[in-house]
């Protein structure tokens, strides 16, 4: 008695379908949420100094100096960087520009760190909300 294996393909016409559109909604769905994190609503920058948090308007284009410390932050089209230290290595600098929601510079012997927020944030607003 000869036994005859059932042959099937591996991966099936339906299978590469279904992969392909969830490339597909998922690339979409990426490009359209980082257009909204740039250009969408108020964007602001939290400064902290020593911990102290401030929040600099990005729609105001200008320079702003950093309270009780030897820098300057830039804000020029919704963006931001430091232009000006008195540090050492200049790292802060060197990070250049930055725009996107989520994007931090830190300049450690200053201690100042901005950092990049896509909402008007409300210092009476939490932090983060459970579901």
């Amino acid at each position: 008695v000869v036994c005859q294996m059932n042959k099937r393909p591996l991966i099936k016409k339906i299978d590469i379908i279904i992969i392909l559109s969830a490339l597909v909604l998922t690339s979409a769905g990426f490009v359209y949420g980082r257009g909204r994190i740039q250009t969408g609503g108020n964007v602001v920058c939290e400064l902290y100094v020593d911990g102290a948090r401030s929040l600099i308007d990005l729609s105001r284009d200008g320079d702003v100096a950093v309270p009780g410390r030897d820098a300057v932050l830039t804000v020029r089209e919704g963006q931001i960087a430091f232009t000006q230290s008195n540090c050492p290595d200049k790292i802060c600098i060197k990070s250049g520009y930055l725009s996107h929601a989520g994007q931090t510079a830190v300049c450690l012997p200053n201690r100042v760190s901005i950092k990049i927020t896509s909402w008007k944030a409300d210092a009476e607003a939490p932090d983060m909300v459970a579901w």
